[in-house]
């Protein structure tokens, strides 16, 4: 019996080369079980949300996040906490993916995840991930699927 692979979109929160959750990110997908494939959602260099720039389109770097999201199966973040909350540039991120109609997000199993020296670690920046995502239906749907 084939199946096809589930493709995952995972979202790093930290623009740093270096940082933790890169590592626990790049950790998490080499860890990844035979059948899930694992892509990295370029977030760095997108412009800051604004209403007017997509008045009549999204902006190309946008559009191609969005086509990425909604041809995932599955969700995967890594975010550090900046000032117990989740960084901009991810925040940012989510902003412009939820313009996109029909919603990307919707219906897609996410799992959040972050790693900190902190000694809360990255718990209120997950916190404030996952209240977007229940937001958008990701986490939601995937409730609903569990409950059977």
């Amino acid at each position: 019996m084939t199946t096809t692979p589930v493709k995952t979109l995972a979202f790093c929160g930290s623009l740093r080369k270096a940082s933790y959750n890169r590592m626990l990110l790049k950790t998490a997908i080499g860890l990844a079980p035979e059948g899930m494939v694992v892509e990295l959602a370029e977030i760095d260099g997108l412009p800051v949300y604004n209403a007017d720039l997509h008045r009549d389109s999204l902006p190309a770097q946008v559009e191609r996040l969005c086509d990425q999201t909604a041809a995932a199966e599955a969700l995967l973040f890594a975010t550090p906490e900046y000032n117990h909350s989740m960084p901009a540039p991810l925040k940012n991120a989510i902003d412009w993916i939820s313009r996109r109609q029909p919603q990307p997000f919707a219906g897609k199993p996410a799992a959040v995840m972050g790693a900190s020296q902190g000694l809360y670690g990255t718990v209120r920046s997950q916190m404030h991930l996952r209240h977007s995502m229940v937001f958008m239906a990701a986490l939601a749907a995937w409730a609903r699927k569990l409950r059977g």
